[in-house]
């Protein structure tokens, strides 16, 4: 996972739960994001930070 900046807001919910949320996609092969239980961060936190995550491997 990138190094934050130590800019913009604090960070509200844990990195891990973020990609436990992303892991959890790939596993169920779900494609909706929405569809995520209520357990994990909302769903547009966890898309946010699956595409600034895959947007600097390239």
């Amino acid at each position: 996972m990138p190094a934050g900046t130590g800019r913009g807001r604090p960070i509200m919910c844990l990195r891990s739960d973020v990609v436990d949320a992303i892991r959890y996609l790939d596993r169920t092969a779900a494609s909706q994001w929405d569809a995520l239980p209520a357990d994990f961060p909302h769903h547009k936190l966890i898309h946010h930070y699956f595409t600034s995550w895959t947007a600097t491997e390239r």
